[in-house]
């Protein structure tokens, strides 16, 4: 049902921070030499997460495109945890973009992924035949770093530093497959967790 999705605005903040980062690499706080590298790790590391989760950690906008509506009363979004639809536009059969009225649909944020629900008493509106007739604009992540759960943390700062301590490719098999084994154990609870 959904074609395509890709992130609007990106985050402005990360789940964990540089100085968290440092303590795990065992860095002194006054030492900034290499503060801007450090920073880029942790974006990188954040996006790696996300993509082996297929979730969002931490707060964004993501736009999802659909070809039609579907015949049931709802479609599931990508990129959980969904905390709010900001709007549902969409192509009318005339190809002129109109607004589908919030008051027409919820979401139900009970499920994974969460989906957005259509009321009862309206239909969805026919739509133009086009690959993006209809664009969903949506708010997904934790809302803040502090909601992030610590595994997850845990995992973000393990790449961080393998790949600080590792540049490049790792002469030692053992530290590589040790690191491996322990982000995928902490993924894979956080993958069947409801966020």
């Amino acid at each position: 049902m959904i074609k395509e999705h890709k992130t609007s605005v990106a985050p402005t903040t990360e789940p964990i921070t540089l100085a968290e980062l440092k303590e795990q690499l065992r860095i002194e706080s006054s030492t900034t030499e290499d503060d801007t590298f450090l920073e880029g790790l942790i974006v990188s590391s954040r996006e790696a997460v996300e993509a082996l989760l297929g979730k969002v950690i931490v707060n964004q906008t993501v736009i999802a495109k659909l070809d039609e509506f579907p015949k049931d009363d709802y479609f599931e979004l990508p990129t959980p945890p969904v905390s709010s639809v900001t709007s549902i536009t969409y192509y009318d059969e005339d190809n002129a973009s109109q607004t589908f009225s919030s008051a027409s649909y919820s979401l139900n944020d009970y499920c994974d992924p969460q989906r957005i629900v259509r009321n009862t008493d309206v239909d969805w509106p026919a739509t133009y035949d086009r690959w993006d007739a209809i664009a969903v604009t949506y708010q997904a992540g934790y809302a803040t770093a502090a909601a992030v759960p610590a595994s997850i943390k845990a995992v973000i700062k393990m790449l961080a530093a393998d790949t600080y301590e590792n540049r490049g490719f790792s002469d030692s098999d053992a530290t590589k497959n040790t690191m491996l084994k322990a982000a995928s154990v902490l993924l894979e609870i956080n993958k069947t967790a409801h966020l």
